[in-house]
């Protein structure tokens, strides 16, 4: 039996199509043999389609993020947090804000005052950090505060080992008078820090 498909000659062996010649079931089906512009091809069968494949997940670039600030420079406080909320948000990570008090290095300041004045000093400081974080955080990101009192750098360096955080971020002071004592700090952290530092510019 021949037929035209396509402008191709078709060619079924007559004795295993069915009396009217006009379809192949089973074992029949593949036995029919196709002369296709002179090459022998086996007859194409539908195969149903694949389910998509998931969308592979991204593995995320940090988990942890801590973020330095300084309250006593709220133009940088904020703008340094809101950098390191969008870090948080895009890679789902935990947020930890700290808030060093700068001793500024020099010893003999500590002597002049008592343990307890030292720990109402953290505590003020403490309950000032928990008011900015109400009025500045957004609604609904989740963090953490942290207030310590010493060395700046050293500090943010020893925080981020402690809650460990594999990212950085804080502002860089401009260099004017009144920021010579702080402002090597983000230098330090730099250099010395084991995570990845984002250093924001005011």
């Amino acid at each position: 039996m021949e037929t035209r498909r396509s402008g191709c000659l078709v060619t079924i062996r007559p004795d295993r199509a069915d009396p009217d010649g006009a379809r192949l079931f089973g074992r029949d089906r593949a036995a029919a043999i196709h002369h296709v512009q002179g090459e022998t091809v086996l007859p194409e069968i539908p195969r149903p389609l694949a389910a998509p494949s998931p969308p592979e997940k991204t593995e995320k670039m940090y988990k942890s993020i801590l973020v330095a600030i300084d309250l006593n420079d709220e133009t940088s406080a904020l703008r340094v947090t809101e950098v390191a909320i969008r870090l948080a948000r895009d890679n789902d990570a935990a947020l930890h804000i700290v808030n060093v008090i700068p001793d500024f290095g020099m010893s003999f300041v500590n002597t002049f005052f008592t343990e307890d004045q030292t720990r109402k000093i953290v505590e003020d400081e403490k309950a000032r950090f928990e008011s900015w974080a109400r009025q500045e955080m957004p609604e609904g990101q989740a963090y953490d505060l942290t207030v310590v009192k010493g060395h700046v750098y050293d500090n943010i360096l020893r925080t981020a080992d402690r809650i460990g955080a594999d990212v950085i971020v804080l502002g860089s002071h401009k260099p004017e008078l009144e920021d010579y004592l702080l402002g090597p700090n983000a230098a330090r952290v730099v250099r010395h820090a084991k995570q990845s530092v984002f250093v924001v510019r005011n």
